[in-house]
C-alpha cells in the first residue's frame, strides 16, 4: 500500500494522506466518546447503588443501559476499518451479554440464559444505534418481568433477508407474557423509545404475547 501511495503523483498522494489522517482523527473521536459515555454509566451506576428508593435506581440502571447502548456504538466505530458503517452483530454481541450484569444488579437474573443467533450484517451508524436501544430495552424488559421464578431463556436473533431488502430483529421468551393493550409497568420511557428508534429505521414491530411467552419483532428496510 506504501509503494502504491509513493507511486501516485503528488496532489493523490495528498489526498491520500488527508484522507487517511481524516480516519484516524475519526477513529479517535469515537474512542474518546465512547470512554467519556463508559465514564458517564460508570458514576450513574455509583450514583444508584447509594440509594434508598427502588424506583430511582431502577430509573438510573435503566439509563446507564442506554448510555451503554450508544458508548457500543462508538467503541465499534474506532475499532472498524469502516467508520461509515457498524457491524449489527459485532456491536449487538456484548451489548446484550452486558445487560445481565447491568439488570443483575437490581434482579436476580443468574438462572436466565440469553441465546443470540446474530448474522452478520451492516449498517450506518445512526441506524446501528437506533437498533441498539431497542434491543437494549426489549432484553431488559425480558430480564425483569419475563420470568418471576428467575430462570428461563431470552433468545435475540437478527437477521436479513437480501432478496426482500429486509432485516429483522426477533426478540422471544417464554415467560408469563402480558396485556399487549396494557399500560406500561415501568415510566413508559422504554416504549416511548422503542417507537421513536423505530420511526428512524422506518421499522415495522409485531408483537406476540400469551401466559406462554412474548414474541417481539422487527422489520426494517436495508440501506440501498
Amino acid at each position: 500500500e506504501i509503494e502504491a501511495a509513493l507511486a501516485l503523483p503528488t496532489p493523490d498522494r495528498l489526498l491520500v494522506a488527508a484522507k487517511e489522517r481524516a480516519e484516524l482523527l475519526m477513529a479517535e473521536m469515537n474512542h474518546r466518546i465512547a470512554n467519556s459515555l463508559a465514564l458517564v454509566a460508570a458514576m450513574i451506576r455509583l450514583q444508584s447503588n447509594t440509594l434508598s428508593s427502588d424506583e430511582v435506581r431502577n430509573a438510573l440502571t435503566e439509563t446507564q443501559s442506554r448510555i451503554a447502548a450508544i458508548a457500543g456504538l462508538h467503541r465499534s466505530l474506532y475499532t472498524s476499518d469502516d467508520v461509515g458503517r457498524v457491524q449489527i452483530d459485532t456491536y449487538l454481541r456484548p451489548l446484550i451479554e452486558d445487560l445481565r450484569r447491568t439488570v443483575g444488579t437490581q434482579e436476580d437474573v443468574s438462572g436466565i440464559e440469553i441465546v443470540a443467533s446474530l448474522a452478520p450484517l451492516a449498517d450506518a451508524p445512526d441506524r446501528a444505534v437506533a437498533l441498539g436501544v431497542i434491543a437494549t430495552e426489549l432484553v431488559s424488559n425480558a430480564l425483569k418481568y419475563a420470568y418471576p421464578t428467575g430462570t428461563g431463556i431470552i433468545r435475540v436473533s437478527v437477521a436479513s433477508d437480501p432478496v426482500a431488502g429486509t432485516a429483522s430483529l426477533v426478540v422471544e421468551d417464554a415467560g408469563v407474557g402480558f396485556e399487549v393493550d396494557a399500560g406500561p409497568k415501568g415510566t413508559g420511557l422504554g416504549t416511548k423509545l422503542i417507537r421513536s428508534m423505530s420511526t428512524t429505521l422506518g421499522a415495522k414491530i409485531d408483537v406476540q404475547s400469551s401466559p406462554c411467552g412474548t414474541v417481539v419483532a422487527l422489520s426494517w428496510p436495508l440501506e440501498g
